[in-house]
């Protein structure tokens, strides 16, 4: 009788322990598959972003000619990320200072730093979610050598993500 309910209190202690590091394993591998796909899948519109910061100024201001320039590389930016699959991206001098982007929602949105995936390139990816309620994920990036502008964000709806990564899988399926 002993015996019994002590296997069955490790039992308990075991599945009260296994199930939250299952679900955050589980939260981990859906966001590294995420990151691996927004490598992937929207790789010209980061790209296109990193070499837009590395030709900002430092002083934007400086002279007609130069703002001129930063207007035309801003317009750029809005325009590559005005599809459907992006809530917004921003760049900035450290991740807060400088701020500029292509306009945030008015709704907002928030980060979950508790799981996050980060590879060797300095990218980190996370979950998050505006505040009307809408799944995001929020990819960032850190640029050493870039000359004013050293971080960028962008976020994007996470069920257009879902839904490209579904499509893909499923044309692999059938061999397309």
């Amino acid at each position: 009788m002993i015996k019994r309910n002590r296997r069955r209190r490790a039992a308990i202690v075991l599945a009260i322990i296994a199930v939250p590091v299952a679900f955050v394993m589980w939260q981990y591998l859906t966001l590294r598959s995420c990151q691996e796909f927004i490598h992937k899948q929207y790789a010209s519109e980061i790209k296109q972003l990193e070499l837009a910061m590395q030709q900002w100024p430092e002083d934007r201001f400086e002279d007609e000619a130069t703002y001129q320039a930063v207007e035309a590389i801003h317009h750029g930016l809005k325009q590559t990320f005005s599809s459907g699959d992006f809530y917004c991206a921003s760049w900035s001098y450290d991740s807060h200072h400088g701020l500029n982007g292509t306009g945030i929602p008015d709704s907002g949105f928030s980060t979950y730093s508790w799981i996050t995936t980060t590879d060797v390139l300095r990218q980190s990816l996370y979950f998050g979610k505006s505040f009307d309620g809408v799944p995001l994920l929020v990819y960032q990036r850190w640029l050493p050598n870039a000359p004013v502008m050293k971080h960028i964000q962008i976020v994007l709806y996470r069920d257009m993500v879902d839904t490209r990564m579904k499509a893909k899988w499923a044309s692999k399926q059938i061999g397309l």
